[in-house]
């Protein structure tokens, strides 16, 4: 992810009036990825009157990841008080201190996380989890999330290769409630909303005649499509809910 963005920034002053286009950043898929992730458990936090992020605690598992970097990003940027995990504390430290000079407020803490005690340790008192660890890398357990998440209400996981991110959450689960009181988002619902997020990120910027096609952007596509949804199902209340991005 490093790497593309120092791509991003010599092409940016590579162009000039009139020799300017469009330029997508998607490393990896990591931008559109985590962005329906966050716009998914948004979603679900809404529809099942628990409100938007404001104030909520979330645990973002292999936070320093190229997905968990973007999504702790956009948590915070939903006013969420973020828990970035890491099997290396300087790693999750240099996330989270980054994520508070961008967003203006200390709302990421760093975290080391790779004992399964320390794993409960970081989700106690979270109201959503996102698993956004590397592909067959199970992080969560299911007795953990059991003792430890008592006040886990949504759990996301990206990761759709066995054995999967959380254990007990099938990849096709789309709002499943798999424990007592907790929804769960597979990776394959996810991923499914990706591609559409990814689809109107190229079309916008085949669209566009110039700008930098960011996370920002594609969290703003992601965030449209589900709010759009929540609206036509319960007219007013994404209206009320919705904060400014």
């Amino acid at each position: 992810m490093e790497k593309a963005i120092q791509i991003l920034e010599i092409a940016k002053k590579s162009m000039f009036p009139p020799f300017e286009l469009a330029v997508i950043v998607d490393p990896r898929g990591a931008y559109t990825t985590a962005s329906a992730a966050v716009a998914k458990t948004l979603a679900t936090s809404m529809e099942k009157g628990l409100g938007d992020f404001k104030g909520k605690t979330v645990t973002v598992l292999a936070g320093t990841g190229p997905v968990g970097q973007v999504a702790s990003r956009l948590y915070a940027m939903e006013g969420a008080n973020v828990v970035v995990t890491s099997r290396d504390l300087a790693r999750s430290n240099a996330v989270a201190n980054k994520i508070n000079e961008e967003v203006g407020a200390q709302l990421a803490c760093g975290v080391k996380a790779a004992e399964p005690s320390e794993v409960g340790a970081a989700i106690k008192g979270s109201e959503v989890i996102l698993s956004a660890g590397a592909a067959g890398i199970a992080l969560l357990p299911i007795d953990i999330l059991k003792n430890y998440g008592t006040s886990c209400r949504i759990v996301g996981d990206i990761n759709a290769v066995p054995p999967l991110g959380v254990e007990g959450l099938k990849s096709t689960d789309e709002n499943v409630e798999f424990l007592p009181e907790i929804l769960g988002i597979g990776a394959l619902s996810i991923g499914n909303f990706k591609n559409k997020v990814e689809a109107q990120l190229l079309k916008r910027a085949v669209e566009a005649p110039k700008g930098i096609f960011d996370y920002k952007v594609a969290y703003e596509i992601a965030k449209s499509i589900v709010m759009a949804k929540l609206e036509k199902k319960n007219p007013g209340q994404s209206g009320r809910n919705l904060l400014p991005f």
